[in-house]
């Protein structure tokens, strides 16, 4: 998205277009994206509030694109006044995401434009093997709350409710 241009979204159709250089030969290849309505209202409003710019992103701090996308992230985040993550988490969370609704291993692929569904899963092993041990702390957990009939009082609203 650093270098993406105006000809790169198509709004007609509601498509983003992305490239990557990550094959072994390094060769520049690119796939149309369907865009999801909250971006595509986003960007719809970014491009008219921008005016008549060549690229849909420019560095505030220069008016031209990004160049260098190396402190991009840190000074978004400092601008923001959030802490500093790597962009690539994003792609993870999105994984995340994705799995935690049950979609289809496929889908998640495609959504990450991986090559084989080994890397997809690679990428989402370790919050399937999480979500795994988390269900079963849930599930013992639940099981000796009610084998003990343990009392527990909630505060909810300023009302203190008993459940047993």
């Amino acid at each position: 998205m650093w270098g993406a241009g105006q000809e790169d979204i198509d709004f007609g159709a509601q498509a983003i277009r992305l490239y990557t250089r990550k094959r072994k030969d390094g060769s520049e290849e690119f796939d149309w994206l369907h865009m999801t309505d909250e971006l595509y209202d986003a960007l719809l409003e970014h491009k008219q509030t921008s005016g008549d710019n060549v690229y849909v992103f420019t560095d505030p701090e220069t008016g031209n694109r990004y160049i260098n996308r190396q402190h991009w992230i840190k000074n978004m985040c400092r601008r923001a006044g959030v802490k500093r993550f790597c962009i690539h988490a994003i792609r993870h969370l999105s994984a995340s995401i994705l799995l935690q609704g049950d979609a289809p291993m496929g889908d998640i692929q495609a959504v990450l434009r991986h090559r084989r569904v080994s890397t997809t899963e690679g990428y989402i092993g370790k919050t399937r093997r999480v979500k795994a041990a988390l269900a079963i702390i849930s599930k013992l957990t639940q099981e000796k709350t009610t084998s003990n009939k343990t009392s527990r009082v909630w505060k909810e609203k300023g009302n203190v409710a008993k459940y047993l």
